[in-house]
């Protein structure tokens, strides 16, 4: 007689094994700009936030108007390395740009991803833009 070996059930692929196998499509590209109050609804509060930060100099608190230059002043005060800042400079920020670059949660996650810099600058970026964007819009 033959040696057979036993014969085991399939299991089903765990939920791990399917998400690595499937293939990766590269991050896309920002392509709506997102205005808190756009939809009508009251602006949501951006949690955590960095209470000691306040906007560039001459800027005010309504981030949607600031300029080029104090965009990158704002960087510049956070992000050391000019090469990065230059980076996000790059992609033609503006100030009703900010809200989906650095608080909205997918899209910032989404230009994060394409500009490639850390999820540490990530939220360092969205504590000090968070504490303008509440203070703001009062929430």
């Amino acid at each position: 007689m033959e040696n057979v070996l036993p014969v085991q059930e399939a299991r089903p692929e765990s939920l791990l094994a399917r998400l690595l196998s499937q293939p990766v499509s590269p991050p896309r590209a920002v392509r709506r700009i997102i205005v808190p109050e756009s939809d009508g609804r009251r602006p949501e509060r951006i949690t955590p936030v960095v209470n000691n930060y306040f906007p560039p100099n001459d800027a005010s608190f309504n981030y949607n108007e600031w300029t080029k230059f104090e965009i990158k002043e704002f960087l510049d005060q956070l992000i050391h390395d000019k090469m990065l800042v230059h980076a996000i400079m790059c992609h033609g920020i503006t100030g009703s740009a900010l809200y989906s670059c650095f608080l909205h949660e997918e899209m910032s996650e989404n230009f994060r991803r394409t500009v490639g810099y850390s999820p540490g600058v990530a939220m360092k970026l969205r504590m000090a833009l968070g504490n303008i964007h509440n203070e703001f819009y009062g929430v």
